[in-house]
C-alpha cells in the first residue's frame, strides 16, 4: 500500500543521481542476504515477517556505515540521516533516498513501513540466476508466486548464520549484524535443527547483545513497528 501512495506523491522508486560516480559495492547488503534466508526452501514463499527483517537489515547497515545517527530505543527510537552521498548498493541507496523525505529526528517506528520493499531485489536475483520464480494458479483464479533458490543463492548466508548459532564458528561482524536483523522476527527453529533450538536461542541473544548500541536501538524500533502492525497498539510515529 505504501509503495503506490508514495508514487502518488511523486516519490521516485530509484535512488537520486549522485553528483559524482559511485562505484558499485561488491559486498551484498545485509538485506540481500536476509532475503535469501527468508525464502522457505520447500514452499518457495517468503517468511511472514520478511518485511520487518528486511527493514531492520537496511537500517542497521546504514547505522553501521555511519549514515544514521540514532537516539533512544524501542518506540522512542529516533534517527537522523548523516551525509548525502550514495553507497553504490541499489537497496541501500533507495533507502537513503526515501529517508531524505523525512525531517531529521523523526521516530523510526513511524518510518519502517515506508521503507522500500524487497521487490526490486527479487527481480534482480531472478535475473542473476540466484532465484527461480514460478507462478502457479490455485483454484483456477489466483496466481501465487513461488521463489526457488538455486544452490548458489541458498547456501552461503544460511550456512554462516547456522554455524554462528550452533557455536561452530565465531561470527564475523557482518554475520553478527545479519543475525541481529533476523532476530527481529525469525524463530531459530527455522534456522537450526529442532533439537538445538534452545542453544541457538541463547547464542542469538548473545550475538545481538554484542552489536552496537545504535544497531540494537534500531532493532527495538522495528520490533515495535512489527507489534503495531500486529495490533499491539500505537507505535508512536512522526514526532
Amino acid at each position: 500500500m505504501w509503495e503506490w501512495l508514495l508514487k502518488a506523491f511523486g516519490v521516485a522508486d530509484e535512488p537520486l543521481i549522485s553528483p559524482t560516480p559511485v562505484p558499485a559495492r561488491m559486498t551484498p547488503s545485509l538485506a540481500h542476504e536476509a532475503l535469501l534466508i527468508c525464502v522457505h526452501p520447500v514452499t518457495g514463499t517468503l517468511w511472514d515477517h520478511t518485511r520487518h527483517i528486511w527493514s531492520a537489515a537496511l537500517l542497521i547497515e546504514l547505522a553501521h556505515e555511519g549514515r544514521l545517527q540514532v537516539t533512544g530505543s524501542g518506540k522512542a527510537t529516533r534517527h537522523t540521516l548523516v551525509g548525502s552521498s550514495l553507497l553504490g548498493d541499489p537497496e541501500l541507496d533507495m533507502t537513503l533516498t526515501r529517508l531524505e523525505l523525512y525531517r531529521p529526528g523523526w521516530k523510526t517506528v513511524g518510518q519502517v513501513d515506508f521503507l522500500p520493499g524487497p521487490e526490486h531485489l527479487v527481480e534482480r536475483l531472478v535475473a542473476e540466476g540466484l532465484v527461480v520464480e514460478e507462478e502457479r494458479v490455485t483454484g483456477g483464479l489466483f496466481k501465487r508466486r513461488r521463489l526457488h533458490l538455486t544452490a548458489a543463492g541458498r547456501d552461503e548466508p544460511a550456512a554462516r548464520v547456522r554455524a554462528a548459532l550452533l557455536g561452530e564458528a565465531v561470527p564475523d561482524e557482518r554475520t553478527a549484524l545479519l543475525v541481529a536483523a533476523l532476530n527481529v522476527a525469525m524463530p531459530t527453529r527455522l534456522l537450526v535443527p529442532k533439537d538445538r533450538v534452545k542453544e541457538a536461542d541463547r547464542r542469538m541473544r548473545e550475538i545481538v547483545a554484542g552489536v552496537g548500541e545504535a544497531e540494537r536501538a534500531l532493532i527495538s524500533a522495528v520490533r515495535a513497528a512489527r507489534a503495531r502492525s500486529e495490533g499491539g497498539g500505537d507505535g508512536g510515529g512522526g514526532d
